[in-house]
């Protein structure tokens, strides 16, 4: 199978490699570059990371994760 890296808050999945994102936006926007970088080093086949809320104090990290994502074979 796939040896995937999960960057998300909550529980767990099951995946070769968790990482816990933070709960704070200004947090996790600055953390988010270095993080996925990371977790790219770490050679694993796919990078799921878990959507991020959709009130507006999350509007710029997911405008990150969307630029991150593009180019990447997201869907």
């Amino acid at each position: 199978g796939l040896k995937l890296a999960v960057l998300a808050a909550g529980d767990p999945l099951e995946a070769d490699h968790w990482e816990a994102a933070s709960a704070d936006p200004e947090r996790y926007g600055h953390r988010l570059y270095e993080t996925l970088r990371r977790l790219d080093r770490l050679g694993v086949d796919r990078i799921l990371v878990a959507q991020v809320s959709e009130q507006p104090q999350w509007r710029a990290v997911a405008d990150r994760l969307r630029r991150a994502a593009a180019g990447s074979g997201a869907v």
